[in-house]
């Protein structure tokens, strides 16, 4: 279970780089656009599902829109840092589990 955890752990830290890189990226094309416009303009697949969910019910097309209505930067490098708290949370818990055995 320790390796497991590990693991999973590991690839929360590691495992949304890119989420990271685009953070950057999209402070270097405009610190200002929103999460919705960058998207359908460098991941239009990705705007097109967003779209068709939030077609499913108002709740939840005001709920997307809120969240994609930040700024793009903002929202990819706050993701990538509670994602990368929680594998650290995770390993110091495998780790602890593993002392107690």
């Amino acid at each position: 279970m320790k390796q497991v955890l590990t693991h999973l752990g590991y690839l929360f830290i590691w495992g949304d780089v890119w989420i990271l890189i685009m953070g950057i990226h999209a402070l270097f094309v405009a610190p200002e656009i929103t999460a919705l416009s960058y998207l359908d303009g460098y991941f239009n697949l990705l705007y097109q599902v967003f779209m068709w969910v939030s077609s499913w019910s108002e709740f939840l097309r005001w709920w997307i829109l809120l969240l994609l209505g930040f700024p793009a930067a903002l929202l990819f490098i706050t993701r990538f840092i509670l994602s990368s708290l929680v594998g650290v949370w995770i390993l110091k818990f495998a780790n602890e589990m593993a002392a107690k055995s």
